[in-house]
C-alpha cells in the first residue's frame, strides 16, 4: 500500500493487489463516519451489514480465499 500512496500504482498492485481495497477504505470511511455522526444515520453498521452478508455467501467467500491464498503465493515465487 505504501507504494500506491508514493504514487507507484501499478508496482503496488502488482505487491498487493489488496491495497487497491485498503487504499477505497481509507479514502471512504472518514467521510461515512463523518456522516454518521453529523446526520445520526447508521452507514458504516450498514456497510458492515452489507459485507457481511455478501461474505456470508459460500463461493463468494472461497473465492476470496483461494485469490488470497493465489497472492500469497505469487509473493513468495517473486521473493517479496
Amino acid at each position: 500500500m505504501l507504494l500506491i500512496l508514493k504514487g507507484d500504482i501499478l508496482e503496488g498492485i502488482s505487491v498487493n493487489p489488496n491495497s487497491i481495497i485498503a487504499v477505497v477504505y481509507l479514502a471512504v470511511f472518514p467521510f461515512l463516519l463523518l456522516i454518521d455522526a453529523i446526520f445520526q444515520v447508521h452507514s458504516v453498521y450498514d456497510l458492515y451489514l452489507f459485507v457481511n452478508k455478501v461474505l456470508s455467501i459460500k463461493w463468494v467467500f472461497v473465492f476470496i480465499l483461494l485469490f488470497e491464498f493465489a497472492v500469497w503465493i505469487h509473493n513468495v515465487w517473486s521473493g517479496l
